[in-house]
């Protein structure tokens, strides 16, 4: 489910993200199972993996949170 969301070119949202106010860069990666809440920026090739949560939150290129 994704409300107010940029998503950028080749990126991958998996099944069961949740996403408000947020932006995910090119080729970056989200889900399963993440919450992306309001002002959370993924930066390119970046990935949120499967039970992480972000808030306010901003990656750098490249960036990973594991579960």
């Amino acid at each position: 489910m994704l409300t107010d969301v940029v998503v950028e070119r080749d990126a991958t949202v998996l099944p069961y993200t949740v996403a408000t106010e947020s932006t995910i860069g090119a080729e970056a990666q989200v889900g399963p199972f993440s919450h992306l809440r309001p002002k959370s920026e993924l930066g390119p090739k970046s990935k949120v993996g499967n039970f992480s949560e972000t808030k306010k939150t901003k990656l750098g290129e490249g960036s990973k949170v594991n579960h």
